[in-house]
C-alpha cells in the first residue's frame, strides 16, 4: 500500500467516524491519523470526556495487525462520576474495535489480529471471548497474547451483532443509572450533549442517591461478564 493510498484510507476513516449516528452513542468523536509505508496510528478522541485510544496498526498480505492499543484517561470522572466514567471507557473500547473492524474490510483483509502486551489487553478481559482465538505468546519485549478475529461472514457477523449487543445494554444501564445519579441525569437530558464538557458538570451526588444506586442497580462490569459468558 503506497502512500497514497494510505492517505485516502485515513480520509476514508475519518468520513466513517463522522457518520456515526449520534443518537446510537453515549458520546460523541473525531479521529486523528497518519500514514507511513507499512503502518498507520490512528487516535479516536471522545469529545465530551477527552478519553482517547492510540492504536497502531500494520498492513499484512492477509491480515490487519494491531501491535498498540493505548488507551488514554482522565480519572478525575471516575472519582466525580463512576456509572458516566465506566460509560465512556467501555464506549471508547467498542466504537475502536468498530473502527478498526471497518478497516480491515475496507482493505479486504482475512482477519484482524492484536498482539499487545498482558498489560495492554487489561481492557480486553470482558470482550476476550468475541474473538477467534486467544493464544499466549512471548517476545523480545516480554510475554504477550494474540487476539484473533476472522473476518469470514459468519465470525464477523456475530463480532458485530456482539459488540452492538453490548453497547445497547451499555446505554439501558446508563439511563437507569440517570434515577439515582444526578450527574448522570443531567448529562444525558442536556439539549446538546455533544458540547458538553463532562468535568464542567456542576454539583455533587446525594449521599443518598448513592446508596439507591448501589443497592439497584447492576454494575456495568457484571453486565457485560454475563453478556462475555453467553
Amino acid at each position: 500500500m503506497n502512500f497514497v493510498n494510505k492517505k485516502a484510507l485515513l480520509e476514508k476513516l475519518k468520513t466513517h467516524v463522522s457518520t456515526w449516528q449520534q443518537q446510537q452513542l453515549l458520546f460523541s468523536y473525531d479521529i486523528k491519523g497518519e500514514g507511513r509505508l507499512s503502518d498507520a496510528t490512528l487516535r479516536l478522541h471522545q469529545r465530551q470526556t477527552g478519553f482517547s485510544l492510540t492504536v497502531s496498526m500494520h498492513f499484512l498480505e492477509e491480515a490487519l495487525q494491531v501491535t498498540n492499543f493505548t488507551l488514554q484517561e482522565d480519572d478525575r470522572l471516575e472519582d466525580q462520576c463512576q456509572p458516566l466514567y465506566d460509560a465512556a471507557l467501555i464506549e471508547l473500547m467498542i466504537q475502536s474495535l468498530m473502527l478498526l473492524f471497518f478497516c480491515a474490510q475496507s482493505l479486504h483483509k482475512n482477519e484482524m489480529c492484536f498482539i499487545l502486551s498482558n498489560e495492554g489487553t487489561f481492557h480486553f478481559d470482558l470482550l476476550k471471548s468475541l474473538f477467534s482465538s486467544v493464544q499466549p505468546c512471548l517476545t523480545r519485549q516480554g510475554k504477550c497474547q494474540i487476539l484473533t478475529l476472522s473476518l469470514w461472514p459468519s465470525e464477523a457477523d456475530q463480532f458485530c451483532y456482539s459488540l452492538e449487543h453490548i453497547k445497547i445494554q451499555l446505554q439501558h444501564q446508563l439511563w437507569r443509572y440517570q434515577k439515582s445519579d444526578s450527574l448522570v441525569r443531567r448529562y444525558l437530558q442536556n439539549a446538546d450533549r455533544q458540547a458538553v464538557d463532562v468535568f464542567n458538570t456542576h454539583g455533587k451526588n446525594n449521599p443518598r442517591e448513592t446508596e439507591f444506586s448501589e443497592k439497584n442497580v447492576i454494575s456495568f462490569s457484571s453486565a457485560l461478564k454475563r453478556r462475555a459468558a453467553l
